[in-house]
């Protein structure tokens, strides 16, 4: 047997544990858990085992089929197969086939719906199984139990700008979020600037000519989160 074919089959024994955390623990580009290399993979191994028996469960129950183990042994120790070993692996290919693409649809997706059970029961910041991720929490407004998703963010960022310190004041529209979940930057609209002299707010207001206004986390120096309701009377 070649040690390139055993390398191979391992991958693609393992592949749907990765399947599953790239979209169980991943949103819009954004790690929902920071974990080391070594958990990650123990993670991906762990899932992909789980995949398997079900996978395997329900080629048994509903098709009738049956994994041969010891082939598939032999092919994780790269031992030789026997000849009836070869024909029955040859004949099965279209079986193969069919299995590995449908656990890999099976992880892919069943990593998408327990992303989205996560979020439903453990919907705001202060829930007992929430992600460690409080900015995505606190700029979607989601953070006390039972309080209502706001209908706007209000956002009030603090800027030092040729040694003067300016109060920008906008719409959030947006927000992106490094891959360890750290804010990186907002978008705002409606943008509002005031300047501070001795710490006291001059109330000398100016509208931006301009659509939205991109901030980069690392030059605010303080933030203000207002969340706004609309009433529908």
């Amino acid at each position: 047997m070649n040690i390139a074919f055993t390398a191979f089959f391992i991958l693609l024994l393992v592949l749907p544990g990765f399947l599953y955390l790239s979209k169980y623990d991943k949103k819009e580009n954004i790690s929902l858990e920071k974990k080391s290399l070594d958990a990650s993979s123990a993670q991906a191994f762990f899932v992909a085992l789980i995949m398997h028996i079900i996978a395997i469960s329900l080629a048994h129950v509903i098709l009738n089929k049956t994994i041969d183990y010891k082939i598939v042994f032999k092919i994780l120790v790269n031992d030789k197969l026997i000849p009836s070993e070869v024909d029955s692996v040859t004949s099965s290919v279209n079986w193969i086939s069919i299995y590995f693409i449908f656990i890999f649809l099976l992880s892919y997706f069943s990593g998408i719906i327990m992303q989205w059970l996560r979020f439903k029961f453990n919907p705001n910041k202060e829930s007992c199984y929430s992600f460690n991720l409080p900015w995505y929490y606190e700029l979607n407004g989601i953070v006390e139990k039972d309080s209502p998703i706001p209908d706007m963010i209000k956002i009030t960022c603090m800027l030092d700008s040729n040694n003067k310190t300016y109060l920008y004041s906008g719409i959030l529209e947006d927000f992106y979020l490094n891959p360890d979940g750290s804010l990186d930057r907002v978008v705002i609209s409606n943008v509002e600037r005031r300047m501070l002299k001795d710490n006291i707010n001059l109330k000398l207001t100016s509208n931006l000519n301009s659509d939205k206004l991109i901030i980069k986390y690392c030059e605010i120096k303080n933030i203000a989160i207002k969340r706004i309701f609309i009433s529908n009377n």
